[in-house]
């Protein structure tokens, strides 16, 4: 499988493009990677720390590779896109990571007739735990599709979604991470101050989460099942639940989420 990536170009190395590259590599694609930055003391730290190759700029880079990651900020893609165009793209794949950036705002911008994935991961994938959600643009095919999932499988778990789902998959999974480990720092403060150390109940915590995560998935159960589980009728659970409740804990995340999904929808390009 590995020869038909004869290189895959990764543009932008923040905390995605290091993911990617970090999973690339533990999966052996490590002689098929180049990288570029627009910072170029970034992209040589980068290069060097992670031991892969330099492209010497972007005209090099669309040249030597078949493959082309973006994992840039949505708000920097005008410029990058706009010298990508001068260059030939036929028969490459561009798959792009850049939130709310459509595949159709990519083709127009980019005035050829070129395979285009969008994928939306998350920060997991620095542990092989991400959420890939893939859509395909207007001239991609199979092949490319396959391609896609086999690069983004080494980070995780790949679903495949219609492109106007993508911002939601945005606040729920590309956000989510962020929510789960506030959920956790909360629980810890809550901890703290009733007794226990940090230390006691980062650890608690984390072991509560990833055991009811398995019984979840490995047991199928449905989440409001598994709560009638551990809420017993006049229990510490459901003396939490009131709180809970009178607090508007769910309405609270449904309006973080919608605020996120509207945010993704502004920084996008359609």
């Amino acid at each position: 499988m590995k020869e038909k990536f004869r290189n895959i170009g990764i543009m932008g190395t923040g905390n995605m493009g290091q993911a990617i590259i970090k999973g690339l590599k533990a999966a052996d694609f490590k002689k098929n990677i180049l990288i570029i930055d627009k910072d170029k003391r970034k992209s040589k730290k980068i290069s060097k720390k992670l031991k892969v190759k330099e492209a010497a700029d972007l005209e090099s880079l669309i040249k030597m590779a078949n493959i082309i990651i973006i994992c840039i900020k949505p708000q920097d893609i005008d410029s990058l896109i706009s010298k990508m165009s001068r260059f030939k793209l036929k028969n490459k794949l561009i798959i792009s990571i850049a939130a709310g950036v459509s595949t159709a705002y990519l083709l127009k911008k980019l005035k050829a007739r070129v395979a285009i994935i969008r994928v939306m991961p998350n920060i997991n994938a620095f542990a092989q735990r991400s959420v890939n959600a893939i859509c395909k643009g207007k001239h991609a095919e199979k092949k490319d599709l396959i391609a896609a999932h086999t690069i983004f499988g080494v980070l995780g778990e790949n679903f495949i979604v219609s492109e106007k789902k993508m911002d939601i998959v945005t606040a729920i999974s590309g956000s989510g991470p962020a929510y789960v480990a506030l959920f956790i720092k909360a629980l810890s403060l809550a901890a703290k101050k009733n007794g226990l150390s940090f230390s006691e109940a980062e650890k608690i915590i984390a072991q509560t989460l990833e055991g009811t995560l398995k019984m979840l998935k490995e047991h199928k159960i449905k989440p409001e099942d598994f709560i009638k589980k551990v809420k017993s009728k006049g229990g510490t659970t459901e003396a939490a639940f009131e709180i809970l409740k009178r607090k508007g804990f769910e309405s609270i995340i449904l309006e973080a989420v919608c605020a996120a999904k509207e945010r993704s929808l502004k920084l996008g390009k359609k």
